[in-house]
C-alpha cells in the first residue's frame, strides 16, 4: 500500500465512484482510491460510543474544511463530518486499538461516501499499519 502526500489539495480532483462508493482523488499525475490525511496535532477523547478528535493544527483543519465543503456542494444532502475543529469517529475494537495510547497525531482515511435518505455520510477509517 502506498500513500501520496498532497500539500495543496485541489477539490476539483475529488470524485465519487458510484459502483464502489469509494471517494477518489484523480490528480493528473495519479489516481487514488480514498484520501489519507495525516493529522499533526490532536487530542483524543472517548465520549460515549465515539472518539472526539480535537484537531489543533490549522492546516489540517483547513484541508478537511476544503474537502468537506466540496463534497457538500457537489453531493447535496451530505452531512458534515467536521464540527469546528472536532472530528468524530465511532468507538470500536479497531479505533480502540489505534487510540488506546492517546495519540497526539493520527492518519485518517476518507474512504466512502454512503448515500442515505436521511443524509449522505462520509465514512472515515483510521490507518492501522
Amino acid at each position: 500500500m502506498s500513500y501520496l502526500s498532497i500539500k495543496n489539495i485541489n477539490p476539483d480532483y475529488i470524485h465519487y465512484n458510484e459502483t464502489t462508493e469509494i471517494l477518489t482523488y484523480n490528480d493528473p499525475r495519479c489516481n487514488l482510491n480514498s484520501m489519507m490525511i495525516h493529522l499533526h496535532d490532536i487530542r483524543v477523547h472517548h465520549i460515549e460510543n465515539m472518539y472526539h478528535i480535537h484537531i489543533l493544527d490549522t492546516n489540517d483543519i483547513n484541508t478537511l474544511q476544503i474537502i468537506q465543503e466540496h463534497l457538500r456542494k457537489t453531493y447535496q444532502n451530505t452531512k458534515y463530518f467536521l464540527q469546528g475543529n472536532i472530528l468524530c469517529i465511532p468507538f470500536n475494537a479497531i479505533t480502540y486499538s489505534y487510540f488506546k495510547n492517546n495519540k497526539d497525531s493520527a492518519d485518517i482515511i476518507l474512504k466512502y461516501l454512503k448515500f442515505h435518505e436521511s443524509g449522505n455520510r462520509i465514512i472515515i477509517h483510521v490507518n492501522i499499519i
